[in-house]
């Protein structure tokens, strides 16, 4: 975004506040804002528990970060509606860059940094229930309020939902969520099939103490989204090899994309649930099954998760105890993979706030996983203790194991040296010694597997300090032991997180 970008969207937030100020009098208009500012400042030790390259070695102990939100209402009657929503961050407090997501950090602030997160219009077909939404939009899927596993995005489509009765209502959803290659600008009379389409309908029914929303979600890809890796990095889409860069039974592992047939089709079918009729007991239930549909057998990706949640309300606090399961992979890469395909799940599971992503401060991607495939734990939590007014504590303790095939940390058959050494995307030079390349490497995404455990303790404290400004501290601690160290470099035990953060919403 360019400077002139920035000073047009301090000129739009400027009008905002004066039609804002003229809306009571005229009654054409109504606008509102509301937002919210984070901040955190965190403390790790031992962050890397599974690292192998030096980058994830240097990782600093200590940061500070900051994002902003502002959602902008433009409300001409109770059918129709505009939204803007924009986002500065998530800045790291000292990281420069000009232009971009977190940008602007460092000594003199200046950097290009104002997001649109959404833009749409909402309204209503006139005498019908049928509301539609056209834009740049939140995709979601339906959850029991651990994490969406799926995907939790905004992307530019048309969604509909039609209400039946107050109980029960359906919504569908188009959204494009790439064309690489639009009328055929980049390249005249491009061949390319380099479009990718996602598809969804969700149908919530209510009923007196309970509540079910049955899903299923589709995607149409072209072959040819895959040749930009770093869009097809949907890692937890494709196969965790995938986002290695590696080869398959001897070929470049793009190519076998690229020449498969010439769409990818993938699908998801779900439900979420619960049940609140049995006070003080609340039940709850996730399920969901996906899979990737491929010519080649390497390039399948199917997989099941399950989870479950019983709370037990008391006057001072709630028990919790929470499971899941979730299918992991088995011990070769030539069959394809056998975790759950997920769209965009980087700060989607979040059964604890330090291995995985249930933080209310800035979000993290989780110290173990984002996601729970290729897992299996339990979580007991007593949540929202409550001794004075405006003060919460949640304790929690989580115990884990992998369900991956320990021989899916490797991948053998490679040629290529760069390939081979590169962990995460970061290409390491051969080392020294090595007359030919070694024929196998260590994959990201696998954090546990049959042989490892986990074991995570947390200790979170949130005090409202005023209505709408709260004070979050956080602390906790995560212990990985691995069965077998053969396809682990670094084994540094136990890691320590304390965190201080602040909310401010309006």
């Amino acid at each position: 975004m360019s400077n002139l970008s920035v000073v047009r969207c301090i000129a739009i937030l400027c009008l905002t506040v004066i039609l804002g100020t003229s809306a009571e009098t005229s009654h054409a208009l109504e606008v509102s804002a509301k937002g919210e500012y984070l901040f955190s400042f965190r403390y790790d030790e031992n962050g890397n528990l599974y690292g192998t390259g030096p980058l994830d070695q240097s990782r600093d102990g200590f940061h500070a970060r900051q994002r902003i939100r502002v959602q902008v209402d433009f409300v001409a009657s109770e059918h129709l509606r505009g939204v803007y929503h924009i986002e500065i961050g998530e800045l790291q407090w000292g990281r420069g860059g000009a232009v971009g997501r977190g940008s602007g950090g460092a000594l003199g602030a200046d950097g290009v940094n104002v997001e649109t997160k959404r833009a749409f219009i909402e309204f209503d077909i006139p005498d019908t229930d049928l509301t539609f939404r056209v834009g740049i939009q939140g995709v979601t899927n339906p959850n029991i309020g651990l994490g969406f596993v799926l995907v939790d995005a905004d992307a530019a489509g048309v969604s509909a939902m039609y209400r039946f009765s107050d109980a029960v209502s359906v919504t569908a959803f188009w959204t494009r969520l790439y064309d690489l290659d639009a009328n055929n600008v980049v390249s005249k009379g491009s061949s390319r099939i380099d479009e990718m389409d996602y598809f969804a309908l969700m149908v919530p029914v209510t009923g007196e103490g309970w509540s079910v929303t049955p899903y299923a979600m589709f995607i149409a890809s072209g072959r040819d989204v895959f040749r930009d890796q770093g869009l097809a990095g949907f890692p937890r889409m494709l196969s965790p090899a995938f986002s290695a860069g590696l080869a398959y039974l001897g070929q470049p592992f793009i190519s076998r994309y690229i020449n498969d047939q010439s769409h990818f089709y993938v699908w998801w079918a779900g439900t979420a649930a619960e049940i609140t009729m049995f006070d003080p007991f609340e039940i709850a239930v996730e399920a969901l099954y996906g899979s990737v549909e491929a010519t080649n057998a390497a390039l399948d990706r199917r997989g099941l998760y399950v989870g479950a949640e019983l709370d037990y309300k008391l006057d001072m606090l709630t028990l919790s105890l929470f499971g899941w399961y979730a299918t992991g992979e088995d011990g070769s890469w030539r069959n394809g993979s056998e975790q759950l395909p997920t769209l965009s799940s980087v700060r989607a599971f979040g059964p604890t706030s330090f291995g995985f992503v249930g933080t209310r401060m800035l979000p993290w991607e989780g110290l173990v996983s984002a996601s729970p495939a290729g897992m299996w734990g339990l979580r007991f939590a007593l949540k929202d203790i409550t001794f004075m007014e405006d003060l919460h504590h949640t304790v929690r303790f989580l115990y884990a194991q992998g369900t991956n095939d320990p021989d899916s940390r490797r991948i053998v058959g490679l040629t290529s040296p760069s390939l081979i050494l590169g962990y995460k995307g970061s290409p390491m030079p051969v080392p020294a010694g090595y007359v030919t390349p070694p024929m196998e490497t260590t994959i990201a995404d696998i954090p546990l597997t049959t042989e490892d455990s986990m074991f995570e303790v947390n200790f979170d404290t949130y005090y409202k300090l005023f209505e709408n400004l709260e004070l979050q501290l956080e602390t906790g601690m995560v212990h990985v032991n691995y069965g077998s160290d053969v396809w682990i470099n670094q084994d540094v035990g136990t890691a320590w997180k304390a965190a201080l953060g602040l909310k401010y919403t309006f």
